[in-house]
């Protein structure tokens, strides 16, 4: 599962005989099963870009790809075993808690606005979000947080606290 050793194994047989259908066939094939090598290589080593939708379409289309190999070697095997996995985790939600005071409006990015309340739990994908909250009266707070496959930790503060007086 070399593939680009593979390649270049071909290439001399090429330089003899560059009708050599063979070689070209070879050559041509290495290059793809390198480049789905190098793919599912990139894919296991980001797995946090699993949590954009677009980068997941493309891990599925990939894993596709992959499970049509035929003959698959071990390597390939095991990339596609742990690209699985770890995509079946960037969909499973997890449990986050949001807490506020009450009297601020929350709206988390990506889901929808929750509105006001003292403490929410809900289920999210693991990923980036942003939260912001607004209060009239006082100066807009915005949260950024990560939510880990294993889950987002602390709870999540969102509260407006600083009054806006005049000429703040």
């Amino acid at each position: 599962e070399n593939w680009s050793r593979a390649g270049t194994e071909y290439e001399p047989a090429r330089k003899r005989d560059p009708n050599l259908m063979a070689a070209s066939t070879g050559i041509s094939a290495a290059a793809a099963w390198r480049d789905l090598d190098q793919q599912l290589t990139q894919a296991i080593a980001r797995p946090e870009r699993l949590a954009d939708e677009n980068v997941d379409a493309e891990t599925t289309a990939l894993l596709a790809r992959a499970a049509n190999v035929p003959s698959p070697g071990e390597t390939l095997k095991q990339q596609i075993a742990v690209l699985t996995a770890l995509q079946q985790e960037s969909r499973t939600p997890v449990a986050v808690t949001l807490v506020s005071d009450g009297a601020t409006d929350v709206t988390v990015y990506r889901v929808g606005r929750l509105g006001r309340f003292t403490n929410k739990e809900m289920p999210l994908r693991p990923g980036h979000y942003v939260v912001i909250g607004t209060r009239a009266g006082y100066r807009d707070v915005r949260v950024e947080f990560t939510v880990a496959t294993t889950g987002a930790g602390a709870p999540i503060q969102v509260q407006c606290t600083q009054p806006v007086g005049i000429g703040d």
